[in-house]
C-alpha cells in the first residue's frame, strides 16, 4: 500500500516548496535593479498563477507520478519526456544548492564566522543536504507530516513580518520607482522576470507524487492553485515590506534581508530569532525539494528512460538511489563554488537554473495548448477560458526565457547535450 498525501499535505508541499530561498535571498538579488523591478516581480506572480491553472489541468489527464515530465511524454513521446526530466533534475539539483546557500547566509547572520570562512560555509552546506536526505529516506509518510510542520512554522512569522512591517516601511525607498544607473526599463524588466521565476519554482510539486495523492484529479489541481495562490501574496507583500524599509541600496548587499528588516523593526536579539526561523524555512524548502529530486528520476526509471536502480524504493517508498545521486552531484557543485561570497554564489545558481527550469515549463504549457486544440467537439465557452490560460502562460515563458540572457541559455543547452549520450544508451 503506497501512504497518500491529504490535500493539505499536498498544498504544504506545493507552498513548502515554492516559499523559501526566494522570498529570502530574491530581494537582495533584484535590489540591483531599483525599486522598478518590483514590477519584474508582479509580472512573474501573474505568470505563475497561469502556470498553475495549466498544471492543475493537464493533472485532470494524467495522474501517473511525474508531473512535468509524464505531461510532456505523454504529448509529444519518449524523447521530449526525457529531455524534460533530464533538464528538470539537472535544474533542481542545481537550485537545491542555492537552497542550502540561503541556510547558509541566514545562519552567517548569527554566526558571523561562517561568512568570514567559506570552509565553515562549505561543511555546514554539506552537513543541510546529507542530513535532508537521510529525513527523505525514512519514508513518505514520515515526510508528509514533517513537511506540514515546517511548512507552517515557517509560513507564520513571514505572515507577521509582513503585517507588522507594513507601519516601518518607508514609501520613499518605494516610489517614486526608480531604475538604477546603467539599465533601461526593457533590461528592468527582463532581468527581474528571469530572476524571479527562481522564486516561484516549485509551483509543479504537487504533480510529481500524483500516486501518492489520495483522489488526485481533485487534490493535485486544487492544491497547486491554492498553493500557488499563497505564495504569490507572500512574496509580493514581503518584498514590498523589505523594499520599503531597507532601501534597494542597502538590501542590494544584505546577505539576510529578511533578518534585516526584522532587526530595524524590532531590535537585534529579535532579528537574530528571525535569522534563525529563516533559516529553518529554508531547511524545510530543501525537504520538500528533496523529494522531488528522488520521484523525477524514479517515474522515468520506470518507463525504461534512466537505468532501472534509479525506480528502485524501500518498503517505505524511498528511492534511495536517485536521492543518492542527487546528494553527491550537489556535493561536488557545492565545493566548486564554496570560495565566492554567499549573495555571489546565490545570484549565480538563480542564473544558472531559471533558463533550464523554464524550459520543462514551456513544454507543459505546449503540452497543455495541443491537449486543447485536439478535443474534437469543443463548447466554446468552455474552450475559450483555457485557451486563454494556455497562451499566457506560454507567452510569459517564452518572456521569461529571454529575459534569462545569451549565457545561460547556452549552460542549458550544455545541460541538454549532456544527457543525449545517456538517452541513446537507454534506447539501445
Amino acid at each position: 500500500m503506497k501512504y497518500k498525501f491529504s490535500l493539505i499535505q499536498s498544498t504544504s508541499l506545493v507552498v513548502g516548496n515554492v516559499v523559501g530561498a526566494g522570498i529570502l535571498m530574491l530581494p537582495a538579488s533584484l535590489a540591483v535593479y531599483g525599486s522598478f523591478g518590483i514590477f519584474g516581480w508582479m509580472i512573474t506572480s501573474l505568470g505563475a498563477i497561469m502556470l498553475g491553472l495549466v498544471f492543475a489541468s493537464l493533472s485532470q489527464h494524467f495522474t501517473k507520478t511525474g508531473g512535468p515530465y509524464t505531461y510532456v511524454k505523454e504529448v509529444f513521446g519518449k524523447f521530449a519526456g526525457f529531455q524534460t526530466a533530464w533538464i528538470y533534475w539537472l535544474a533542481n539539483t542545481i537550485s537545491n544548492i542555492g537552497i542550502a546557500i540561503a541556510f547558509v547566509s541566514y545562519l552567517s547572520t548569527v554566526f558571523p564566522e561562517i561568512a568570514e570562512t567559506p570552509l565553515y560555509g562549505f561543511l555546514i552546506s554539506l552537513g543541510c543536504i546529507w542530513l535532508v536526505m537521510l529525513l527523505n529516506c525514512l519514508g513518505l509518510a514520515i515526510f508528509a507530516r514533517l513537511q506540514v510542520l515546517m511548512t507552517l512554522a515557517k509560513i507564520i512569522p513571514l505572515i507577521f513580518i509582513g503585517a507588522v512591517g507594513i507601519f516601518y516601511v518607508d514609501w520613499n525607498n518605494v516610489y517614486p520607482f526608480q531604475i538604477s544607473a546603467g539599465y533601461s526599463v526593457k533590461t528592468v524588466i527582463l532581468s527581474t522576470i528571469s530572476l524571479s521565476i527562481f522564486s516561484f519554482i516549485g509551483i509543479e510539486s504537487a504533480t510529481i507524487p500524483s500516486e501518492n495523492i489520495k483522489n488526485p484529479k481533485k487534490v493535485i489541481a486544487l492544491a497547486t492553485i491554492l498553493g500557488t495562490s499563497i505564495a504569490a501574496v507572500i512574496y509580493m507583500w514581503i518584498h514590498l515590506v523589505i523594499m520599503g524599509i531597507l532601501g534597494t541600496e542597502t538590501l542590494a548587499t544584505s546577505p539576510a534581508p529578511f533578518a534585516q528588516a526584522a532587526s530595524k523593526i524590532f531590535g537585534d536579539q529579535v532579528g537574530t530569532l528571525i535569522a534563525i526561523i529563516a533559516a529553518f524555512a529554508t531547511f524545510s524548502t530543501l525537504n520538500g525539494w528533496m523529494l522531488l529530486q528522488g520521484q523525477l528520476p524514479m517515474a522515468a526509471a520506470r518507463d525504461g528512460l534512466l537505468p532501472k536502480i534509479f525506480g528502485k524504493v524501500t518498503k517505505k517508498g524511498a528511492p534511495v538511489f536517485a536521492l543518492l545521486t542527487s546528494t553527491i552531484l550537489m556535493s561536488g557543485l557545492v565545493f566548486m563554488n564554496y570560495q565566492s561570497s554567499l549573495v555571489n554564489q546565490f545570484t549565480l545558481i538563480i542564473n544558472l537554473t531559471s533558463f533550464s527550469i523554464l524550459l520543462p515549463y514551456f513544454g507543459c504549457s505546449l503540452a497543455e495548448l495541443r491537449l486543447l486544440l485536439k478535443q474534437p467537439a469543443r463548447d466554446f465557452k468552455k474552450f475559450i477560458l483555457p485557451l486563454a490560460i494556455s497562451l499566457l502562460a506560454l507567452s510569459y515563458t517564452v518572456l521569461a526565457i529571454i529575459g534569462v540572457g545569451w549565457e545561460s541559455a547556452l549552460l542549458g543547452i550544455g545541460l541538454i547535450a549532456l544527457g543525449m549520450p545517456l538517452y541513446w544508451y537507454m534506447q539501445r
